[in-house]
């Protein structure tokens, strides 16, 4: 769930999670809009993603920003990260877009190995279904 701990028992929305058949646009659309709060371990989506999809896979996360932000770094532990993170030294800014490029990277390569695969093509159908179903029901 990417949105914040008091919305958690809230309605569903198609944006809260992220889904296989989401485009790279969706991907980094949700997790610019995932609650990321300056300092907040205790319950930051993007860091949550990075460290299931990321870290543990023994991939890395690539922060890209200015000198006078700190510059470039490299997370291959998700203890680091999230020190940095609670120290305010890796800000929510930087955190995102590289969490939202490292996941799409992932799922891109997911998306790849199922595309001729047609138990992936309905359980995609299926999702898109669910999706529309979920946008239906937020307008009422």
């Amino acid at each position: 769930m990417l949105k914040p701990p008091h919305m958690l028992d809230g309605p569903a929305n198609a944006d809260d999670n992220i889904f296989l058949p989401d485009s790279s646009m969706d991907v980094a659309r949700k997790l610019k809009r995932a609650f990321c709060e300056p300092q907040n371990v205790a319950h930051c989506p993007p860091l949550t993603l990075c460290e299931a999809a990321i870290l543990r896979q023994g991939g890395s996360l690539s922060i890209s920003r200015k000198e006078e932000n700190g510059g470039d770094k490299e997370y291959t532990d998700i203890a680091v990260c999230r020190a940095d993170f609670e120290k305010g030294d890796l800000h929510p800014g930087d955190l995102k877009p590289a969490v939202s490029k490292a996941v799409d990277g992932l799922m891109q390569k997911m998306r790849d190995h199922f595309k001729g695969c047609d138990a992936a093509k309905k359980a995609e159908t299926d999702i898109k279904n669910y999706l529309k179903k979920a946008a239906k029901g937020k307008k009422k």
